[in-house]
């Protein structure tokens, strides 16, 4: 199996997001919470539903070289210790991709400055 590469799948799942949802909401700051909840598995406490799967995702981040920001990321910035992210794979899978939404959204809605003309399928070309 290929290494799943959470930084594409939170960027394509933001994208299908805004797509959908986008016209929900006055302005990014709205709609970040509801995004994030949705992309990070946050909503219901696991984005693949499958301990298996999330095992298979996680696994190879923990061993590659985002593992020290992650985990200074949990620990300095979110204020958590270690072991509660690492309760489980499905768990753990969920504040990866936490991790990877606030880089994401950043790159993606930062320079857009008109909410209620945004352009989804220009933002996928330029992402």
């Amino acid at each position: 199996m290929e290494n799943y590469n959470y930084s594409d799948a939170v960027r394509s799942d933001i994208l299908d997001w805004l797509e959908d949802n986008h016209s929900l909401y006055m302005d990014a700051d709205d709609a970040r919470d509801s995004c994030e909840l949705t992309v990070t598995g946050n909503d219901n406490g696991s984005y693949t539903c499958s301990s298996y799967q999330a095992a298979e995702y996680v696994r190879p981040f923990i061993w590659g070289s985002e593992w020290d920001a992650f985990t200074d990321y949990v620990t300095d910035e979110l204020g958590m210790d270690m072991g509660k992210a690492m309760q489980d794979a499905e768990t753990l899978d969920v504040y990866v991709r936490f991790y990877y939404f606030g880089q994401v959204w950043q790159e993606l809605v930062d320079d857009i400055e008109d909410w209620g003309d945004l352009d989804v399928a220009e933002l996928r070309k330029a992402a």
